[in-house]
């Protein structure tokens, strides 16, 4: 380890490696690894390492060489050189900025410390250590440097005992009879010193209640018979800022409108009046900045607009400070209480109610309230009216605020009524606002029940349904409240059940293909009971109806909407189409994609083999004009391959296959309803080799 000092130079020598070799072939030394930029010259044969520029300690402290000894051109060892660099105080300290500005309040307490000077040196260890103090601009010795550079305030007040002057007189006599004592001839603020004759200050001064003191001074010897001499000494005791500005009265209360700018202007005084010359401030309780004060006059003036209703007081601390060395500060409080005006709108505390349908005129519907944030002057009584009356007029409001009807309403012609309702207020200007009121008629049973037709088809997979809800199978009914009660007069009671006071049709477990015609009875207890027809179709399919299936993407705006009107359409005409390839169809599947419709289907021949998918799906695309036209749908799409539909991404491989899964999908509408496994998925996809 070498250890070289930063005040090296260009060319300085600083270190030596040796190779015991005893043979004739010189040996020859080689930098192998330099993590210094050639910072470090190596002789070739002497072994001599030269420096190639200045160190410097701040930039790096220590560096790492691997030398080479070579015979010839033969690498015969190695060696690790380490130089450790030594801290000279090359760096002077520096502070964090130029210039420091701080602000401090005249009362500021003493030996408070207020301003950090951030003061670095890049030196290390004993080079880097600071010491701090005040140089210049401090004459009357204000201000001192803490031990960790800190800025602080001197105390002010000096303490008692502090020395006046010093009395001397002078006796030509030797011994006894020429030594002297001093001492005051009153009582006063002062002591002497009675050897020394040194005057202080032993009681508080008070210029305001004396200002002069006048006292005479005795000097005595200690001869056998004493003899003295005096002095009169006046004292002037000269004034100090010490009386903060009193302000008159001590608090104020004022009042000013949310409109208004001035406010009057403020009476102060101070005892002392060779500094009543006053600078004034809102120390606190601004908010908002919500006023200004003259600094010179003190009047206050209102600086932004006012809001009552955000801020109703304001209690304002003012300062006025004289102009004294040192400055003595002054506060008082301005309790500013803001008026109210009409500057807020009421507005409707409701703005939606509902009404019964088929009740008669006159009926009311709400008792309107409003709000208003202004002061109850401001307020109410509130007036309301409608803005534009319906034509068909059928609601009336009061100027108090009762809304109510003028006519019967009926919920099955309009469900929901919206009118603009208007309300002023009683201030001066008034104000007033409008709202739109929401009105909904609540459903009464006024309507019969119609009977349905329903299809229900039930399609499973496997040998068997495993049974359990087809729907529900209540009637058609303008009403929406009513309930019904509904139960099976006619059809195969072992195979459908209906529980008690509902209308959901279950089935038992079945196995095979038939249908089921039952008639339901339903009730509302109020009308004559309906009887609807429900025809029940079982139809299972297997993996073979899976693998040979065909995929119809239809669009449609609901699943309501497409079995009400249109797939027994649509089923018709794909059967009419395939019965002239000898076969038939049979939808087994279905899912709501989007605002897309998923089939699923197989085609199947009269000798109970499977038509292939792809042919199945290129008759189908061949005839999709006519399959549209024939079932009043828009056909998307017409594939056999789910991959198309949702290719796989990050290089995944599609497996053509369809999912399903073991909850049994039921969807209704007023004419059919479809019961099937829950169509899954139609692919799956799995990472291939290369992309794992």
């Amino acid at each position: 380890m070498n250890e070289l000092s930063s005040e090296y130079g260009t060319g300085t020598a600083v270190g030596k490696v040796e190779a015991m070799y005893e043979g004739l072939t010189p040996i020859t030394y080689l930098v192998q690894e330099d993590d210094g930029e050639n910072l470090f010259l190596l002789s070739p044969h002497s072994g001599e390492f030269l420096l190639s520029r200045t160190l410097d300690f701040e930039t790096q402290r220590f560096y790492i060489l691997t030398v080479v000894v070579q015979l010839r051109d033969l690498a015969v060892s190695s060696v690790r050189v380490y130089f450790n660099v030594l801290d000279i105080n090359d760096n002077p300290p520096v502070f964090s900025q130029d210039t420091y500005s701080v602000s401090l309040l005249e009362d500021t307490v003493t030996d408070t410390c207020f301003l950090s000077l951030n003061v670095s040196d890049k030196d290390d260890g004993e080079n880097g250590d600071l010491d701090l103090s005040v140089i210049s601009g401090d004459e009357e010795n204000m201000f001192f440097m803490n031990h960790i550079g800190v800025l602080c305030l001197i105390r002010e007040d000096v303490p008692r005992g502090a020395s006046l002057f010093q009395a001397e007189a002078h006796d030509l006599d030797i011994g006894p009879n020429g030594q002297l004592r001093y001492e005051l001839s009153l009582m006063t603020p002062f002591v002497v010193d009675a050897i020394r004759g040194e005057v202080r200050v032993m009681d508080k001064l008070d210029r305001e209640k004396n200002a002069n003191y006048t006292f005479i001074i005795v000097a005595v010897d200690q001869g056998s018979i004493p003899r003295s001499a005096t002095a009169v000494v006046s004292v002037t005791v000269l004034d100090v800022n010490d009386f903060t500005p009193l302000f008159s009265p001590a608090m104020l209360v004022m009042h000013v409108r949310e409109n208004e700018e001035d406010l009057s202007q403020e009476t102060h005084q101070d005892t002392i009046m060779d500094w009543n010359q006053f600078t004034f401030s809102i120390a606190s309780g601004n908010s908002n900045s919500s006023f200004a004060i003259d600094p010179f006059t003190g009047t206050i003036s209102v600086n932004s607009p006012l809001d009552r209703e955000l801020c109703p007081l304001y209690n304002l601390t003012i300062t006025a400070t004289d102009n004294g060395s040192p400055p003595a500060t002054g506060t008082t409080n301005v309790v500013v209480t803001i008026g109210d005006i009409n500057d807020n709108a009421p507005r409707l505390m409701l703005t939606e109610a509902n009404v019964k349908e088929n009740q008669p005129q006159g009926t009311i519907v709400a008792k309107l309230n409003a709000s208003d944030s202004d002061l109850p002057s401001n307020q109410g009584p509130f007036t309301y009216w409608l803005v534009m009356p319906t034509l068909e007029n059928t609601f009336s409001l009061t100027a108090d605020g009762i809304l109510f009807t003028t006519r019967a309403l009926d919920r099955e012609k309009k469900t929901l009524y919206e009118v603009l309702i208007a309300v002023r207020d009683a201030g001066i200007p008034a104000l007033s606002s409008t709202t739109t009121f929401h009105i909904s008629v609540l459903d009464e049973n006024d309507n019969p029940p119609v009977q349905r037709e329903i299809y229900i088809e039930v399609k499973y997979y496997g040998n068997s349904f495993q049974g359990g809800m087809l729907g529900n199978v209540r009637p058609e009914d303008q009403d929406e409240s009513d309930t019904f009660n509904c139960s099976i007069i006619s059809g195969n009671l072992n195979m459908f059940t209906i529980p008690y006071s509902t209308c959901e049709l279950w089935s038992f477990p079945f196995q095979g293909e038939a249908k089921y015609n039952i008639t339901i009875e339903a009730t509302d207890q109020l009308h004559f009971p309906v009887n609807n027809s429900v025809h029940v179709h079982y139809q299972g399919f297997t993996n073979a109806s899976m693998d040979s299936c065909i995929l119809f993407y239809v669009s449609s705006s609901s699943v309501e909407d497409f079995l009400s009107h249109k797939y027994l359409r649509f089923t018709k005409a794909l059967d009419s189409l395939f019965n002239l390839q000898a076969s038939k169809t049979h939808v087994f599947g279905m899912k709501v994609t989007g605002t897309e419709i998923l089939l699923l289907a197989a085609v199947k021949r009269y000798n109970g083999q499977y038509l292939s998918k792809e042919v199945a799906t290129d008759i189908s695309a061949v005839h999709k004009k006519s399959l549209e036209s024939q079932s009043n749908v828009t056909i998307s799409r017409i594939t056999s391959d789910p991959c198309f539909v949702s290719p796989c991404q990050n290089g995944a491989t599609c497996n053509k296959n369809i999912h399903i899964g073991q909850h049994v999908a039921v969807l209704e509408s007023f004419a059919v309803i479809f019961v099937s496994p829950q169509v899954l998925s139609c692919s799956s996809s799995t990472l291939s080799q290369q992309s794992m």
